[in-house]
C-alpha cells in the first residue's frame, strides 16, 4: 500500500478525476446524440470546432508560459510583470480571435453550408478568450500548490455541466441554451479560479503589460504555440474536410463515430502504479526487473485494449446504438476504424525516460562529449544546475569534461553560459540550450542535435549513454514553517554535513527551499536507493526533531 501514499496517492486522485471527467464528457455527448436531431447535434459540433481551432490558434503558447515564467523567480513583483503581461496578451488575442469570429461568419457558414450556424457566433465568439485565460488562471492554481483542488473542483463543475446540458438537450431540445451555458461556465470558472489565486497570492492585472519581457515571453511561448496547434489541426484537419465537403447531418455523424474512445483512462490506470515502481528499479539499475515489468505492462495493456477493441469491433453496431442512437449507425465503420487506431496508440513508451530521470542528462552527457572530440566545447565546460545527477558529474570527471553548477532554472544557466562563454547547459525540466542557436531550451534544436551524433557516430542512444551511470535518488520534501531557519539551524547543519562525510566521493546530498513553497527538499544520491532512504530519513527526522515540520 505504500505505492497509493504521497505523490503515488495524489497520482490516484488526479487519475480518478480526469476519469470522471472523462465519463461526464462522454455521457453529455450521448444525452445530445440522442435527444437532438443530425442537424441541430452538426451544428452543435460545428460551433466546437470553431471554437476549438480559434482557441489553439489565438493560445501562442501563453498558458504553458504561466508556469514558466511564474516559477522562475520568487520575487512577487516579477511574477506579478509576468502574469500580468502574459494575461494581457491573452485578453487581446482573445478579443481579436472573437473580433475575427464575427467578422469571418458569413464565410463560416458558407464553408460548412449550414445557415442555422448564423445564429450563434455571439455566443461562441469570445469563448476563446475565457477557455484560454480559464487554463492559465489553473496552471497557476497547479504552480501554488492546489492541483487536488484544481482537479476536484473541475470534476464538480463537470457534473454541473451534465445536468445542465441534460436539461437543455433532453427538455427542451435547444442548442442555444447548451451554447449560452457553455459560455457562462466558463466566464464562471475564470473568475472562481481567477478570484481564489488573486486570494492566494495577489491580484492580477493584464492591463499592466510589461512590454520590455514581451519578446522573452514570446521568444518561449510561441514555438510551443506551434507545436499545440500542429496537434490540433493534426487531429482535427479530418473534421475540418468533412465540415466543407459534407452537409450537416452527416458532419454530425463523422464526428460522433471518428471520436476517439478513452483508451487513456486504461492507460493510466496502469501506470499510476506502475511509474513509481519502475522508478525504484531504474534508479537501483535493475534493468532486468524494469524492462520485465514494462514488457508485462504492455503484454496486459495491449491483452486488455485489444479485448477491448475486439468487444467494440463485434458490438459496434450496438455501441453506436447506445452512445449515439439509430440515426448515427451509417457511422458503423467509422466507429470501427477509430477504435483500432486508438488501440495502436495505447502503448506509453516514453515512461521508461520519465521513470528512468534520464532524459536531460542523456542529452548533455552525449552532446558534451560529442562537442569535447569535435574541439568545439568552449571552456570545456557543461553548465548544469545543482539538481543534476551525482553520476553524470563522474562520467564528466572520467571524460576530463569541467561542469558547473547553478542555481535551479535555465535562466541562471543561460546567465553563467552568457557570462562565461559557455555553449551547453540545461536544467532538470529539460529545457537544452544550445548557446550558440538559443537563449532558451528548444525541443526541436535538442532532437536535431541529438540526430546529428547518432549519424555521425553511427550509433544509437542507448549506446552513445552506456559509460554514464545514474545513480539512484531519493527526493524528499518536507513543509516547514521557516525554510531559512530550518536550513541555518545547526543540528540541522551537522546533520547533513555527517551525510556528506559518510557518503564521501561515492555520493553526495543537497538541502534546498522551495522556491514557491514553504518546503525544504532534502536529496541524496548514493550507489544504492537504501542508502539514499537512510541518509534522507536521517536528515528529515533531524528537522521534525528540531520543531520546523509541519
Amino acid at each position: 500500500m505504500k505505492i497509493l501514499k504521497g505523490n503515488s496517492g495524489n497520482s490516484v486522485l488526479l487519475a480518478v478525476v480526469k476519469a470522471f471527467t472523462t465519463v461526464s464528457g462522454i455521457l453529455s455527448t450521448m444525452i445530445m446524440s440522442h435527444a437532438l436531431s443530425l442537424e441541430l447535434y452538426g451544428t452543435f459540433s460545428q460551433t466546437n470546432l470553431i471554437v476549438t481551432t480559434a482557441t489553439n490558434i489565438t493560445a501562442l503558447g501563453l498558458v504553458d508560459a504561466v508556469n514558466y515564467f511564474y516559477n522562475r523567480s520568487n520575487d512577487e513583483k516579477v511574477q506579478k510583470a509576468y502574469i500580468n503581461t502574459i494575461m494581457g496578451f491573452q485578453t487581446i488575442t482573445g478579443i481579436v480571435a472573437g473580433i475575427l469570429i464575427i467578422v469571418l461568419s458569413n464565410n463560416l457558414v458558407e464553408y460548412f453550408n449550414n445557415p442555422m450556424l448564423s445564429s450563434f457566433f455571439w455566443l461562441i465568439a469570445f469563448r476563446p478568450l475565457f477557455a484560454n485565460l480559464n487554463v492559465s488562471l489553473q496552471y497557476l492554481q497547479v504552480s501554488i500548490g492546489k492541483a487536488k483542488s484544481v482537479a476536484i473542483r473541475n470534476a464538480g463543475f463537470a457534473t454541473l455541466r451534465l445536468v445542465v446540458y441534460a436539461i437543455a438537450a433532453w427538455i427542451l431540445k435547444d442548442i442555444t441554451v447548451v451554447l449560452i451555458a457553455f459560455l457562462v461556465f466558463e466566464v464562471i470558472i475564470t473568475v472562481f479560479f481567477g478570484w481564489t489565486f488573486v486570494k492566494e497570492k495577489f491580484m492580477i492585472k493584464p492591463y499592466e503589460i510589461d512590454w520590455g519581457k514581451t519578446k522573452e515571453i514570446l521568444g518561449y511561448s510561441i514555438p510551443m504555440g506551434i507545436y499545440v496547434l500542429t496537434n490540433s489541426l493534426c487531429r482535427d484537419i479530418d473534421k475540418m474536410l468533412i465540415g466543407g465537403w459534407y452537409n450537416t447531418d452527416q458532419y454530425a455523424i463523422y464526428a460522433n463515430c471518428a471520436t476517439l474512445l478513452p483508451f487513456d483512462i486504461i492507460s493510466a490506470s496502469f501506470l499510476t502504479i506502475l511509474i513509481p515502481i519502475l522508478t525504484r528499479y531504474f534508479g537501483e539499475r535493475d534493468y532486468i526487473h524494469g524492462r520485465i515489468l514494462f514488457k508485462n505492462y504492455l503484454k496486459i495493456g495491449y491483452y486488455t485494449a485489444f479485448t477491448f477493441t475486439l468487444a467494440c469491433m463485434i458490438l459496434s453496431k450496438e455501441m453506436v446504438l447506445f452512445l449515439y442512437g439509430e440515426k448515427y449507425l451509417s457511422g458503423q465503420i467509422i466507429f470501427i476504424l477509430y477504435t483500432i487506431v486508438d488501440m495502436i496508440k495505447f502503448a506509453n513508451m516514453s515512461i521508461v525516460l520519465s521513470a528512468s530521470g534520464k532524459t536531460k542528462t542523456l542529452i548533455l552527457y552525449i552532446y558534451g562529449c560529442y562537442m569535447k572530440e569535435r574541439g568545439k566545447l568552449l571552456t570545456n565546460t557543461v553548465v548544469t544546475t545543482v539538481m543534476s545527477n551525482f553520476g553524470l558529474y563522474k562520467a564528466f570527471d572520467e571524460k576530463g569534461i569541467g561542469y558547473a553548477k547553478t542555481a535551479v532554472g535555465d535562466k541562471y544557466v543561460y546567465e553563467y553560459m552568457a557570462k562565461n562563454g559557455c555553449r551547453i547547459g540545461g536544467e532538470q525540466s529539460g529545457h537544452i540550450i544550445f548557446s550558440k542557436y538559443a537563449s532558451t531550451g528548444d525541443g526541436i534544436l535538442t532532437s536535431l542535435k541529438m540526430m546529428e551524433v547518432m549519424l555521425a557516430k553511427k550509433l544509437p542512444m542507448s549506446k552513445l549513454a552506456e559509460p554514464l551511470k545514474i545513480y539512484p535518488q531519493v527526493l524528499e520534501n518536507v513543509r516547514v514553517t521557516d525554510k531559512k531557519a530550518a536550513q541555518d539551524d545547526e543540528a540541522v547543519q551537522a546533520a547533513v554535513k555527517a551525510v556528506a562525510e559518510a557518503l564521501g566521493d561515492t555520493g553526495r546530498i543537497l538541502v534546498r527551499e522551495s522556491g514557491t513553497e514553504p518546503v525544504v527538499r532534502v536529496m541524496v544520491e548514493a550507489p544504492d536507493h537504501d542508502t539514499c532512504q537512510k541518509y534522507v530519513s536521517q536528515v528529515v527526522e533531524t528537522i521534525k526533531s528540531r520543531g520546523y515540520g509541519v
